[in-house]
């Protein structure tokens, strides 16, 4: 694999960002075979104390349990004094396999062709070593089914090293689905 990441200033406030991903297979046939893709491009910037992505976004959701991939849409964030609060409301096409949310909605929700997501994310610091960090997803398919998936967890670290993190995640709400 191979990824080239650019970002272009367009003023004092904002930037475009793209990146380029590419998978390349050498054990395939004597040549190999590569597949070339743009998985990210979006604009960023600041609006007064808030920061926005808009566009084709990577979303890492709190400690990455739940979501874990791309989104195209729009997230607007605010911090202050070491706390932060993230909003984002987007489409997804696809869902990792490995994310709670695809564990937790099975594979008739894995299987529909798209999902239209909200999430709110709220984190900070208590003291030097630890964080908490809490939020709720909200799934929608075009096929009228919905989800609700909150997550929380904390982080300790010990040494530079040496960290330990652990969070749960499970259904808070939804039509259609039978959660863990």
């Amino acid at each position: 694999r191979f990824r080239l990441q650019a970002e272009g200033k367009v003023n004092d406030n904002w930037s475009v960002v793209g990146r380029f991903n590419v998978k390349d297979d050498l054990r395939a046939n004597d040549s190999g075979s590569s597949a070339v893709k743009m998985d990210k491009l979006f604009v960023k910037g600041q609006m007064g104390s808030f920061g926005v992505r808009a566009g084709r976004i990577d979303v890492f959701s709190a400690y990455g349990i739940v979501y874990d991939e791309f989104m195209d849409g729009l997230e607007v964030s605010y911090a202050r004094n070491n706390w932060y609060a993230v909003a984002r409301y987007g489409n997804l096409e696809t869902l990792d396999d490995n994310s709670v949310a695809n564990k937790i909605l099975g594979s008739e929700f894995a299987n529909a062709k798209s999902y239209d997501a909200y999430q709110i994310e709220v984190g900070a610091p208590i003291g030097d070593r630890f964080n908490v960090k809490a939020a709720y997803w909200h799934f929608d398919t075009k096929e009228g089914k919905n989800l609700g998936i909150w997550e929380a967890g904390f982080a300790a670290t010990f040494a530079q090293d040496w960290k330990v993190t652990a969070s749960v995640a499970d259904q808070s709400s939804g039509t259609d689905f039978v959660g863990l």
